[in-house]
């Protein structure tokens, strides 16, 4: 327990109310007394703080409803506590402790004392994209996530990346590793320099090589964290057209970027700067996903290697319609759509033969109540979709089916 003056308690009100929440003076304690521990070191980068607003504007239904429509629902408690648990939008795009990029509650956390470019951590997730019909423009943020620290306190003239976790399995040298060049991509943008003595500490538990992301994850962990540390004013569509310009792939740098679930639309006349609109989907409540990654990797290289160099009209116009459904039936739960989306007719059919037991596995998602499975990105790991409720099912379903055929699997749902 500790105690906190009056200045201190209005300081975290200001930055409770800058960030659209507010609440009154008293119940702004918490917050200044967690900017207080990272001020004084008990609170370090990584941990999680979890700070209680007892009396907030939030609690005001006219508050809620000027800021948006809300949701009817029947007087029941079984539907409060289905629309209590929320929908499946993905998870949060790329975060920045201490002070998160983006999230402006994230601010409540860094006095004005703390040394913002000597220690500071972002997070980013992993994503799936394709999801069958949508080729290269659509994409989910997924619960996996990447987590890079930095410090300035290195060798003068030299970079050092340190990795953990999933990430301990990359061997590049420094200046070549994604989260290095997301940063320096950074950095030219703004026309500024790269720190000298910069460190980065990277952990991750995004499965490499598997279609999830962890490519444009790291790219859009550096730039984000020479954003944040280097104060550079970027904003997060900024920081999504430059790491998509550079990994070169919209539908994962935009998830991983914004959180949630993505539409990317590139623009051939612009430049660089306006490349790509990113648009935000949002998924019915009752959605959920289900992902089985299996033991061997699948490089985006040898999957785009098979894809052909032209399609026929009547292929076009199908996949087009494809691509429609799989937006609409996102947004609705509409399970026909989501059937007819989920059986891509430009990727997949051509991507099949490199995952060892695709189509048994699939049968099996669907068989255990999926609308749909397809590859999640180029491969191997496969994503199915329908209802959240039933999601620990599929997920265990399409594990046992690969298991028949000695593929070990780790599912996330």
């Amino acid at each position: 327990v500790i105690d906190v003056p009056d200045e201190e308690i209005l300081e975290a009100k200001a930055a409770i109310d800058a960030s659209g929440v507010g609440c009154e003076p008293a119940s702004a304690a918490s917050v200044a007394g967690a900017r207080r521990l990272v001020r004084d070191g008990v609170i370090q980068p990584r941990d999680r703080v979890v700070a209680v607003l007892t009396g907030h504007i939030l609690k005001d239904p006219d508050i809620l409803l000027g800021q948006s429509p809300g949701t009817e629902i029947d007087a029941r408690i079984e539907e409060v506590a289905r629309v209590a648990r929320g929908a499946w939008r993905g998870a949060r795009g790329a975060e920045i402790f201490e002070g998160v990029s983006g999230s402006p509650l994230a601010e409540l956390f860094t006095p004005p004392s703390f040394s913002r470019a000597a220690r500071r951590a972002v997070t980013v997730p992993g994503s799936t994209s394709n999801l069958g019909a949508g080729f290269d423009c659509v994409g989910v943020a997924i619960d996996r996530r990447l987590t890079v620290s930095l410090s300035l306190g290195g060798e003068p003239g030299r970079v050092s990346v340190r990795r953990e976790g999933t990430a301990a399995a990359l061997s590049c040298a420094p200046e070549e590793d994604l989260v290095y060049r997301g940063f320096a991509a950074a950095c030219e943008a703004r026309g500024r320099a790269v720190p000298d003595g910069l460190e980065l500490s990277v952990t991750s538990d995004i499965p490499i090589a598997r279609g999830l992301g962890s490519s444009a994850a790291a790219v859009v962990a550096g730039a984000s964290l020479a954003n944040s540390a280097l104060e550079l004013g970027l904003d997060r569509e900024e920081i999504a057209v430059l790491c998509a310009s550079l990994e070169g792939h919209p539908d994962n740098a935009g998830p991983a970027a914004f959180g949630g679930a993505v539409l990317v639309v590139p623009r051939r006349d612009a430049d660089a700067s306006q490349r790509y609109i990113f648009a935000p989907i949002t998924m019915h409540v009752d959605l959920g996903l289900a992902f089985a990654v299996p033991d061997f990797e699948l490089t985006t290289t040898a999957a785009r290697a098979v894809l052909p160099s032209s399609l026929s009209h009547a292929s076009a116009v199908e996949a087009a319609a494809k691509s429609a459904a799989l937006v609409r039936g996102l947004e609705t739960g509409d399970a026909a759509l989501l059937a007819a989306a989920f059986d891509d007719v430009l990727h997949v059919p051509h991507r099949r033969a490199l995952v060892n037991g695709y189509d048994a596995v699939v049968t099996a998602a669907l068989t255990a109540g999926a609308y749909g499975a397809t590859l999640s990105g180029s491969g191997p790991t496969i994503v199915a979709i329908g209802s959240r409720a039933i999601m620990p099912r599929i997920a265990n379903a399409m594990k046992a089916q690969w298991a028949e055929l000695g593929v070990a699997v780790e599912t996330i749902y």
